[in-house]
């Protein structure tokens, strides 16, 4: 599997942002990283 810049990402790819798996049912965390992305 490549990317749209021809990458092989088969074994994945490097994570934009690192959430604790505590994180990852914590709406308003989620909520905020997903404005400060989109905000960029």
């Amino acid at each position: 599997m490549v990317n749209t810049e021809g990458m092989n990402i088969d074994e994945g790819i490097a994570p934009t942002y690192e959430l604790d798996k505590n994180d990852f049912f914590d709406v308003q965390k989620v909520t905020e990283l997903i404005k400060n992305h989109y905000a960029q």
